[in-house]
């Protein structure tokens, strides 16, 4: 089929619950801390992004996203065997399409937008 109503649901509620909280707590952390438009502190907040936040919320993401697939608890060994499997190439991809986005997001789009700018690429 092409839409599976349950899947959608799922990304839905991960969606909200997981990516709109926390990315704004996470951006707003973000420019808190590392202020300013100019290169420098683009480049810092892009490599914080991506070196801590995309390989933890992936990683959450895809155990999450197991567990509501199949409806109970699927176990430490399904989560951990679909991360060893899955994980690391994810993240290389997620990199390829997030590096230059993220750099774009932090540099051009003011803090109150982010959020939905990364919504809208993702």
């Amino acid at each position: 089929h092409w839409f599976e109503i349950n899947r959608t649901i799922r990304f839905s509620f991960l969606g909200t619950v997981l990516i709109g909280g926390g990315l704004h707590y996470w951006y707003g952390a973000l420019n808190k801390y590392i202020s300013g438009n100019g290169y420098l502190p683009v480049l810092k907040r892009t490599i914080l992004d991506q070196a801590i936040m995309a390989p933890c919320f992936i990683t959450t993401f895809m155990s999450l996203l197991l567990l509501l697939e199949k409806g109970h608890f699927t176990g430490v060994e399904l989560i951990k065997a679909k991360l060893n499997k899955d994980l690391w190439d994810t993240v290389k991809t997620n990199w390829f399409v997030w590096i230059p986005v993220q750099f774009v997001n932090f540099g051009v789009v003011p803090p109150q937008y982010q959020v939905l700018f990364s919504n809208m690429v993702g």
